[in-house]
């Protein structure tokens, strides 16, 4: 009788640790989840025709927009943006990058990529993703 009384409690210890292990491996498996989703490193290629710059594993929070990483790169490296916010669904029109300014006349605009795929939204409407690449390029002569 003494040795059923064990096993039961013996197989009571076992079941419990199974459980409580379990509810540890989910907490930790939604922290890393928590800390993955909090930010992302993002590659980026500007490519005004005239010359190529990289600039690669920008941190930005998971979920920011196009426009966002681009006003970030721009600030952190000195470089020139012009933009006009057009707001509501129309949103922000990049306008010049390091001094190359769209021109009506060339039919030279900039433009953007996601993962070698042409946006089919603005910069302000694409919300980033983990393991996206923008490339922004100034294109002529498109139309």
């Amino acid at each position: 009788m003494k040795l059923i009384v064990r096993a039961v409690i013996i197989v009571a210890i076992f079941i419990a640790g199974f459980f409580v292990g379990n509810q540890y491996q989910t907490i930790f498996d939604s922290s890393v989840k928590q800390t993955e989703n909090q930010s992302t490193a993002i590659n980026v290629m500007i490519d005004s025709g005239k010359e190529i710059k990289l600039y690669e594993r920008v941190s930005i929070a998971e979920n920011e927009t196009v426009f966002e990483l681009l006003k970030k790169i721009a600030d952190e490296n000195n470089l020139e943006l012009g933009y006009k916010d057009f707001g509501g669904e129309l949103g922000v029109m990049i306008e010049s990058i390091g001094g190359v300014k769209n021109d009506v006349s060339s039919n030279g605009f900039w433009q953007y990529w996601v993962n070698n795929s042409y946006a089919q939204v603005g910069p302000s409407s694409y919300r980033i993703h983990a393991g996206d690449s923008i490339t922004w390029k100034y294109v002529t002569n498109q139309f």
